[in-house]
């Protein structure tokens, strides 16, 4: 039963093999989990801030060097999600707390 009722997203892990072999890219791949967050996020409320320009950006990057045959690391193009209470220098951190808005 898929629970999510979404097609069945494999493990990045799993994913690699068919970057390499052109069968499936970073960028198809981040918008399958973008579609995963816009279908369940309503219910779960794991996100607070999306940078959808910037994942979609390093997305591209990343299928492009898989394309030239040289991905930076074993994990070029896994797309990741930072907690609310670790600070970034270009995302907002609120730390759940309107004290923090904007912050």
């Amino acid at each position: 039963m898929n629970h999510w009722n979404i097609e069945k997203l494999l493990s990045f892990h799993s994913a690699v093999p068919d970057f390499q072999n052109g069968k499936d890219t970073p960028r198809d791949y981040l918008e399958r989990c973008l579609a995963t967050i816009e279908a369940r996020d309503h219910e779960v409320k794991a996100f607070v801030t999306l940078n959808l320009d910037g994942a979609r950006a390093a997305a591209d990057a990343s299928t492009e060097r898989y394309r030239k045959g040289c991905p930076l690391s074993l994990v070029d193009g896994c797309p990741i999600g930072v907690k609310d209470i670790i600070e970034t220098f270009d995302m907002p951190t609120q730390m759940n707390n309107d004290l923090y808005k904007g912050w």
